[in-house]
């Protein structure tokens, strides 16, 4: 259970408890079995239980509750509390001995010094976040309300009862007790006001509540003592033992667990309540008449602090507007020196940077972007940026923006630029573009591009563009394609020499070979095997990077693409002891079927070598979230949390002793992922060490538009050279199996770990 939920239990078992004794305290005091003497016992009895409970209440309350202002707040109304008990005490002696009580009495003094602490017990309760009022402020307020609600009082009930009184110490008594109580009730409701939750507070409204209690009690003695009424009007004591009851039920009250802020309406009567109450007790002096002796003087005392108030909330103002301004002033001066931090640090990197706005304008270039594109930052800026740049429009562009550009370039009714998916609130990474200069040349730029948060309203607004020069990297790309093909091509066919050599030593063609002999010429194969792979791997890789592996998208059906591959590996599985299985395979999908089987044998090629003997490696091909997802599962060891991602980057190896007892080259999983992305797919690894590995990536459904391949055709598989062909053949001597490059890629290059 909730100490908040065990916090109101306990409160309504209290109040449950309190209101009995009050219903039986009233009726012995008031039931027509209950004489004078048996009423007044009943009378101090009930005073003095309720005072006890008020006290323990209080005290349980400051145990309970942690160092600060609220602890402290209490422990001052447990001061008053015990005060009020004392006084209540002295006059139980006073009726027990049958012994007239004087006025004042050293009852009143204990009734009047527990007043100050109240107060101070009120001003320091904590209340609702957001408020900037001070205690001194709330102090003026309540005493000007109450001197208000005094002068009311006084004009309309209690001014026979100070006349009666004389002046002198009881004069000044009796009129301390209204002053005090009125007070107190004053603060406790603009505590109220200012509590700050989303209804009243409970401990707040009981101690305003129990405040009231005193007041209306006090007000009904005065008055029924001017009258001698009192003797047989014991009803007045009802309020004076309801009063502790209701404070120890305040004490009592679970408070919220996070304050709150005051509602504007809230706030707007907190802050009139004064001004009411000054109109009313003048409006009422008006009207009743009489603004001679006690209450002249009360006038003049309303009118006094009304104007202290107001000079006290004018200088108050003041000084918060010129707080404020200096606030503002100082950051004012952090944000300029912030923004010519931010504007140094644009301009003094070597890449291009734009910044554009939500309708895709250009509101932002430094220095570098600006002389690559062979302009200026102050002919840039406000120009659109996907014309100015791409020469298209864009769906973010502004209507208007046509008319403001000297070459607006070809208008299409699709977003072509790449900037749109930025605009869009969608990440651009490392994509490659061609922005036009000046002069009417077009550089060859990488962008990276992210979208500003969207607003409240939900739209984009705007984005940030950084962009390099790929000039030099093209280039070298190209070199480096160049040195690849040639270096390719003038091992593979020295390597086909020596692969055909060793196969006619190992048949036998040329003499038998003793065993020793035997062992070495397989040895050379296996290499030479290992060797052929390698070269296809990177000829493949480099033909993705550089957009030159065509691929031929078609509608195929899943099922006899997975069984292909299941057929061809079941040797390789059965001679590991591995069973091989399908389950649900029933996606339709666009894809290269040869491609295809390439990922999947790579990854059902991978799943065997890492599963151990008796394992089981699952293959399933579903249809989920408007895509066919493949997944090929095993019961291996697992791949660790932190190498889920590194193991489709190239060369990327779990443990180096891997290359060695699987054969790999690390370059399998990345050319599945490259394959897979070219195909519109992704490609992904859910593993637990200890609990197998699920790879699994996703291709378009049959239903679905083919994606562009970049810088491929989507022709037929002739168009693909004979290196191609030889590539995706699984028998030539000097290429062999393509698939065979997964062979290790779940190993990494630094030791890790699991595989």
């Amino acid at each position: 259970m909730r100490a908040d939920d065990e916090g109101w239990r306990l409160f309504r078992g209290a109040a449950a408890a309190a209101g009995t004794v009050l219903v039986v305290a009233t009726a012995l005091m008031l039931g027509p079995w209950s004489g004078p003497d048996r009423a007044w016992i009943a009378a101090d009895a009930a005073t003095m239980a309720a005072d006890l409970f008020a006290v323990a209440a209080v005290a349980l309350r400051v145990r309970r509750s942690r160092p600060g202002p609220a602890r402290r707040a209490w422990g001052l109304v447990l001061v008053a509390l015990v005060g009020y008990a004392v006084a209540d005490g002295v006059w139980t002696v006073y009726d027990i001995a049958s012994a007239p009580v004087p006025y004042p009495s050293v009852a009143d003094l204990f009734y009047l010094l527990a007043a100050p602490p109240a107060l101070a017990g009120l001003l320091l309760f904590p209340v609702g976040r957001g408020v900037a009022v001070s205690r001194a402020r709330v102090l003026l307020d309540s005493a000007v309300v109450c001197c208000a609600v005094v002068l009311v009082a006084f004009m309309v009930l209690l001014r026979d009862v100070f006349s009666s009184l004389g002046s002198g110490l009881g004069a000044a008594v009796n009129a301390g007790y209204p002053v005090l109580d009125v007070l107190l009730v004053c603060v406790a409701s603009l505590l109220l006001l200012r509590g700050g939750a989303a209804r009243p507070r409970a401990d707040l409204a009981l101690l305003g509540l129990g405040f009231i209690c005193y007041a209306v009690a006090d007000s009904a003695f005065a008055l029924v003592t001017l009258d001698g009424s009192y003797e047989s009007m014991l009803l007045t004591d009802v309020p004076y033992v309801a009063a502790p009851l209701v404070l120890g039920l305040a004490a009592l009250a679970p408070p919220p667990e996070q304050p709150g802020t005051p509602s504007a309406r809230a706030r707007l009567l907190s802050a009139a309540a004064p001004d009411l109450a000054v109109l009313a007790a003048l409006a009422t002096t008006l009207a009743v008449g009489g603004s001679e002796g006690a209450s002249g003087r009360l006038v003049l005392l309303v009118v006094v602090l009304a104007v202290v108030r107001q000079v006290w909330l004018g200088w108050e103002n003041h000084r918060l507007r010129v707080g404020l301004e200096q606030r503002v002033a100082e950051r004012t001066e952090e944000n300029l020196a912030l923004t010519a931090r931010h504007v140094h640090l644009l301009e003094s990197v070597g890449e291009g940077i734009l910044g554009l706005d939500a309708q895709g304008r250009i509101d932002f270039v430094n220095d570098a972007g600006a002389r690559m594109l062979g302009s200026t930052a102050d002919a840039l800026v406000g120009a659109p940026a996907c014309r100015r740049l791409h020469g298209v429009h864009t769906a973010a562009e502004h209507p208007g923006a046509a008319a403001e550009t000297a070459d607006p370039g070809p208008v299409v009714e699709e977003p072509l630029c790449g900037l749109d998916a930025a605009l869009g609130g969608r990440a651009v990474r490392d994509a490659e573009h061609g922005f036009r200069r000046s002069d009417g040349s077009v550089l060859p730029v990488e962008i990276t591009a992210d979208g500003a948060r969207p607003g409240p309203d939900g739209r984009a607004r705007g984005a940030v563009v950084v962009f390099r020069d790929a000039t030099e990297r093209r280039a070298a790309d190209r070199l480096k394609s160049e040195f690849i093909s040639v270096v390719s091509h003038e091992l593979r066919t020295p390597l086909t020499s020596i692969h055909g050599a060793l196969h006619l030593l190992h048949d036998g063609d040329v003499g038998e070979l003793s065993p020793a002999a035997e062992r070495v010429v397989d040895v050379a194969l296996r290499g030479t095997d290992r060797l052929a792979r390698l070269i296809n791997d990177i000829l493949v890789v480099d033909r993705l990077e550089s957009g030159r592996l065509p691929l031929d998208l078609a509608d195929h059906d899943a099922a006899p693409l997975v069984a292909g591959v299941l057929a061809a590996l079941e040797p390789v599985a059965d001679a590991a002891g591995i069973a091989l299985g399908a389950g649900p395979v029933e996606a339709r999908v666009r894809v290269d079927a040869d491609r295809f089987t390439q990922v999947l044998t790579n990854l059902v090629g991978n799943a065997v070598k890492f599963t151990p003997r008796g394992g089981l490696v699952r293959v399933e091909a579903v249809v989920r979230d408007g895509a066919a997802e493949v997944s090929v599962t095993d019961t291996g060891p697992g791949i660790p949390r932190e190498a889920q991602e590194t193991v489709f980057e190239r060369f990327r190896q779990l443990d180096e002793s891997d290359v060695r007892q699987r054969d790999g080259s690390g370059l399998g999983l990345a050319i599945s992922r490259s394959l897979v992305e070219h195909q519109g797919g992704r490609i992904w690894v859910d593993s637990e060490p200890g609990h197998g590995a699920s790879f699994r990536f996703t291709v378009p459904l049959a239903a679905s538009a083919p994606a562009p391949v970049p810088g491929g055709s989507q022709g037929g598989a002739a168009g693909g050279s004979a290196q191609d062909s030889g590539e995706r053949s699984a028998g030539h001597p000097a290429g062999g199996p393509v698939a065979g490059g997964a062979g290790a890629d779940r190993t990494a290059a630094s030791p890790v770990p699991g595989r």
